[in-house]
């Protein structure tokens, strides 16, 4: 964060860190080609799904809020959580975590969609597709990848609604590893661009809902860059990210005999007001 007085009475100006990486919307480009902030039910109930707001510019991991300790409880541990039965963790292989500095290249959008569809079988299906790339810049770490913090509003693999953990959960991969890939885990299918370069990132959560009962979800994704220690490869080192993620609900369509009852329900009403009002 850069400081600046802003005049001889001493007046204190903030300014926005000028070590920010800014978010390149090539999503947006080609008439919104891959770019799609909501889209409405495709079935019968009403509703949609509306896509987070991402912002032009990352953020640092130490704004993300309990990210730390989220890491520290997946990962840091003696075991490995939600894993059934209960897997062990060497104390070789717990990771520590600790805020990095600041990154010197660029996040690039590359497709950024709401989803909302349903099924034969009566369900609604909200969803949201992101990809994307970061370019490493000069002086950025070596071994830079994703790691990714989810919060949902529905209960996930045994976790109660609003828990914070890190994507995918359970780990139970031979790594253990707190990136979102596995190693050597190909990635091609999120690529907008053939031979786009820079380090590649990829999801499209859903969640799906039977359509005759009125629902809905929330679901936040804070995805940050991350890069281990040269020294100690379970020492890792936090640098920039952002926030993405959907929202999404249907309302379902009464019957049309419910809508006929619920009519005559409001004009009795409205009768009895009004004789009430008549009388002297």
């Amino acid at each position: 964060m850069h400081l600046r007085f802003a005049n001889a009475l001493g007046l204190l100006t903030i300014f926005a860190s000028a070590n920010a990486v800014p978010i390149r919307r090539d999503d947006k480009a080609n008439d919104n080609q891959f770019f799609q902030l909501h889209a409405d039910c495709e079935g019968a109930a009403p509703g949609g799904t509306t896509i987070v707001d991402i912002g032009a510019n990352s953020r640092p991991a130490s704004d993300f809020p309990d990210l730390i300790p989220t890491l520290k409880w997946q990962y840091s541990g003696d075991t490995i959580p939600g894993t059934n039965p209960i897997r062990a963790r060497l104390p070789e292989k717990r990771w520590t975590f600790v805020n990095g500095g600041v990154l010197h290249g660029t996040f690039v959008i590359e497709q950024y969609i709401a989803g909302d569809s349903d099924d034969d079988k009566g369900n609604c299906i909200h969803s949201a597709h992101l990809s994307c790339r970061y370019l490493p810049g000069e002086g950025d770490p070596a071994g830079l990848d994703f790691i990714q913090m989810v919060k949902s509003s529905r209960p996930h693999a045994g976790l109660p609604a609003g828990t914070l953990h890190i994507d995918p959960y359970p780990d139970t991969s031979a790594d253990d590893s707190p990136f979102y890939f596995l190693p050597g885990q190909n990635r091609d299918k999120y690529r907008q661009a053939p031979h786009a370069d820079g380090i590649l990132f990829g999801d499209s959560p859903g969640a799906s809902f039977p359509e005759a009962t009125a629902h809905s979800i929330t679901e936040d994704f804070w995805l940050v860059l991350s890069a281990p220690d040269p020294a100690n490869s379970h020492n890792m080192k936090l640098y920039e990210g952002f926030q993405w993620g959907f929202t999404g609900g249907c309302n379902p369509v009464p019957e049309p005999g419910t809508c006929s009852l619920l009519a005559g329900l409001a004009l009795y009403s409205t009768l009895r007001r009004r004789k009430h009002r008549c009388k002297p």
